[in-house]
């Protein structure tokens, strides 16, 4: 199982810092073709993916606690990950802090957004749900939890195409034997 995170931030006017009415919170989950940055993103029409290819979730969230500090503004986000079949309780494949984004910066981050991209080849075909659960590790608040549904096909069978122009003749079976397997005729010397 691969995952591979990114998180970008930018720049906006006020921010929280204390805890005291923080609630963090979730935009619903995308599952993605790509992933460019903060909602630079193609979204794929339907979740539905080969299990081949990886799964791209682009997830924002709003409410995370920015903290003071000499060297500036803080933030520190943890995400964990749990597979598991459409319906059913049992994680089939979980990660606790799959994504771990800290961060000081001189002005306070605010528009932050996870990428996560799964490798799920080990998978059968079928219906899932991706679990992601965020926790606030500047703050004692509960996690923020969404529930990506997607499902899973076997890999579409590649057809090579010969180009006309490289496409060498076909040769019709010849009722000779290899000459590998022809006998030779003595040289002349």
């Amino acid at each position: 199982m691969l995952a591979i995170f990114y998180a970008i931030l930018t720049l906006s006017g006020a921010f929280q810092e204390s805890a005291k009415d923080s609630r963090l919170e979730m935009a619903e989950p995308i599952a993605c073709r790509t992933i460019a940055g903060y909602e630079d993103y193609q979204p794929l029409d339907e979740p539905v993916i080969a299990r081949t290819e990886k799964l791209m979730i682009y997830t924002r969230f709003s409410g995370q606690t920015i903290i003071k500090k000499n060297e500036g503004y803080h933030v520190h986000l943890v995400q964990d990950v749990n597979v598991r079949r459409k319906g059913q309780k049992k994680v089939l494949w979980g990660r606790k802090r799959i994504v771990e984004y800290e961060a000081t910066e001189d002005y306070p981050p605010l528009n932050l957004y996870i990428g996560t991209s799964l490798g799920l080849i080990n998978f059968e075909p079928g219906e899932y749900e991706a679990d992601l659960i965020l926790h606030d590790e500047n703050a004692d608040v509960p996690p923020a939890r969404r529930t990506l549904s997607f499902r899973l096909t076997e890999p579409k069978p590649t057809v090579v195409k010969p180009d006309d122009s490289e496409a060498a003749p076909v040769k019709e079976p010849s009722s000779r034997p290899p000459s590998s397997e022809r006998p030779r005729r003595p040289s002349r010397g």
